[in-house]
């Protein structure tokens, strides 16, 4: 909400200073209605988001208007692939943030797909092969950050031409929930923009995870300029954002889109604060955390009883839970 304050909006500002998110959950007794509502907003410059002054000049749009559909909340299941062809091509469009307000987006799509912010949820197991490759087809350069990857940045996440394509190959060591990213300066832009998106990357022990109704989430500010054009860079530099939203958009997970889980169900939320901004204090009421696994999934990670997770731009976590009754549990 970019003006006025709710009650959530006001708890929440106690806790992270600034706009909120939503995020609601709605249980329901045996069947398959039950469902939640999201909304949050968090978060300071990432590692790697050092705003540094620049000429932006994108263009007109490659793209007319997209408008919003619901991004899917449900994260993809668990691979049984050991090695991972990926390649993401670069877009640029206008995309819906919230109703009526549009934003010029930058994106990684995969091909044949429409780019989507954030970009698509990725999921390897410990030990996999990511064989990577990203095809510039924007206007602009931009290259790819993995925070899953082990390897160096000199070599790999160098800026890539317009027209021009890199690729790489790593092992996904160790298992967590990870950001990628665009890494060309000033990061803190290219983030924002919508150059970002999650990779989870499960433990060889199936154990450590369970069975659950799963989703993914990954928290964004954002910075939107007047209608179709790119954010605004004061504002990001400011750390004042105009919304802060999970999966893209602006409360799409309230009302009748609430996302569904049943009572006394294992609920697992793979969370990501992808800034690029904002901190991130992710509680659901009426709940309580029974595990929460804080970025590295491994048994001496495993935090038991927790009311409210806590990250900072570019940190993600696995949060599980059960609710005991029926109704809505907003967050």
């Amino acid at each position: 909400m970019p003006n006025g304050f709710t009650r959530r909006q006001v708890i929440g500002g106690l806790a992270v200073g600034g706009p909120l998110a939503a995020l609601g959950l709605t249980a329901c007794g045996g069947g398959d209605d039950g469902g939640a509502a999201v909304a949050a907003g968090t978060a300071l410059p990432t590692d790697h988001a050092m705003p540094q002054e620049a000429d932006f000049d994108p263009g007109p749009p490659v793209k007319p208007r997209e408008p919003h559909t619901i991004f899917p909340a449900e994260a993809p299941p668990r691979s049984t692939t050991r090695r991972h062809e990926i390649v993401f091509e670069v877009d640029e469009h206008l995309r819906e943030v919230a109703p009526g307000r549009t934003m010029m987006a930058w994106t990684f799509n995969i091909p044949g797909q429409p780019g989507r912010v954030p970009g698509p949820v990725l999921r390897v197991t410990e030990g996999d092969r990511i064989d990577f490759t990203l095809r510039n087809t924007g206007s602009l350069q931009h290259s790819m950050d993995f925070h899953a990857a082990k390897i160096s940045w000199s070599r790999h996440y160098q800026a890539v031409d317009v027209g021009e394509e890199t690729s790489f190959s790593f092992i996904a060591k160790v298992p967590g929930v990870f950001m990628w990213h665009c890494g060309v300066p000033p990061v803190l832009l290219h983030v924002g923009q919508g150059q970002h998106g999650m990779i989870i990357v499960d433990p060889k022990d199936e154990s450590l995870l369970p069975p659950a109704r799963e989703f993914a989430l990954c928290q964004t500010d954002l910075y939107a300029g007047k209608n179709g054009e790119i954010s605004d860079y004061a504002k990001l530099q400011a750390g004042s954002p105009e919304f802060v939203v999970f999966n893209g958009y602006a409360n799409q997970y309230t009302g009748g889109d609430a996302l569904r889980i049943k009572k006394g169900e294992r609920v697992r939320v793979f969370v990501q604060n992808a800034g690029p901004s904002r901190w991130s204090a992710f509680h659901v009421i009426g709940a309580l955390f029974d595990r929460v696994f804080a970025e590295g999934i491994h048994k001496e990670n495993l935090t038991r009883g927790s009311q409210t997770v806590n990250l900072a731009p570019s940190q993600g976590a696995v949060v599980e839970f059960t609710v005991e009754e029926e109704g809505s549990y907003p967050s």
